[in-house]
């Protein structure tokens, strides 16, 4: 069984506290048991590893990092202090959460999500639809709704049904190819260039994405899967954009949507 530290130590190390890049979570995932794969992920948008703790939290917080309009997420977000909760849970007759063995007995209650989105707030508790039928599991829901619904912060529960799956394998695809520290070093900037072109030219050619960077990797002498790595990379940081909607699939062509075709090859004069 996972160790966890004691609220006492949590609270030593600031968990639950700062913003952005600063921020620590109050559960991590070395801590606690997870449904599904337990996972760390680094945020494009916040800058920072996040601590998800199931594979629904994990496709959320890709929607949440591909999103423009998000400038913080904070996961695993405890609402402090405990007696915030255990009034809360008194005043509505439900059973505060406790864990066995520990001081206090009482356990913090966090929320899944706290997100920015410019200046408002916005709370999210991320559960598996069978989860909602659960007794318990909805009591513990209304401690976490008062207390938001109390401090004027937007809450609400975020189900599979609410996660769109083609957005979100697209984003995981993506994302790991976000940085262009990734790419060989030898590559400059005319290079990647010269690369972008090839490829753009192949892809309009209704070629899939897979023969399409296959062949230029050959054409210009690349290791296997630079071309690929680059087409990822180019959508990852949206300088070229796809219908998110309709799953990428490399074994097939894929549409891209130019803004300015014209734009998109100048040079810099970069080397």
């Amino acid at each position: 069984m996972p160790r966890t530290p004691s609220y006492q130590t949590k609270l030593k190390e600031k968990r639950g506290q700062g913003k952005g890049k600063d921020y620590i979570p109050w559960h991590k995932v070395q801590e606690v048991p997870s449904k599904g794969r337990s996972t760390t992920m680094f945020s494009w948008s916040v800058d920072r590893e996040h601590h998800l703790l199931s594979d629904l939290e994990r496709s959320y917080f890709y929607i949440l990092d591909w999103s423009d309009q998000v400038t913080d997420i904070r996961e695993q977000y405890p609402i402090l202090p405990l007696e915030k909760t255990i009034i809360i849970a008194e005043r509505l007759g439900i059973k505060h959460p406790a864990l066995n063995n520990r001081k206090p007995p009482e356990q913090v209650v966090t929320t899944d999500f706290l997100v920015n989105v410019g200046d408002r707030l916005f709370a999210r508790s991320i559960k598996y639809m069978k989860d909602l039928a659960d007794r318990r599991t909805i009591e513990k829901l209304q401690i976490e709704q008062t207390f938001w619904e109390e401090q004027g912060v937007d809450w609400g529960i975020v189900t599979e049904i609410e996660i769109p799956k083609n957005i979100v394998d697209n984003i995981q695809f993506l994302h790991k190819a976000y940085y262009e520290e990734q790419l060989p070093a030898e590559l400059s900037k005319t290079h990647i260039l010269r690369i972008e072109k090839a490829i753009w030219e192949r892809l309009h050619d209704e070629q899939s994405l897979s023969h399409a960077c296959m062949e230029v990797d050959a054409l210009l002498g690349l290791e296997d899967g630079t071309s690929l790595y680059l087409v990822r990379h180019f959508l990852a940081i949206k300088k070229w954009k796809v219908d998110m909607t309709i799953r990428i699939n490399p074994s097939l062509p894929i549409k891209l949507i130019s803004e300015d075709n014209n734009c998109l090859f100048a040079s810099d004069g970069g080397a």
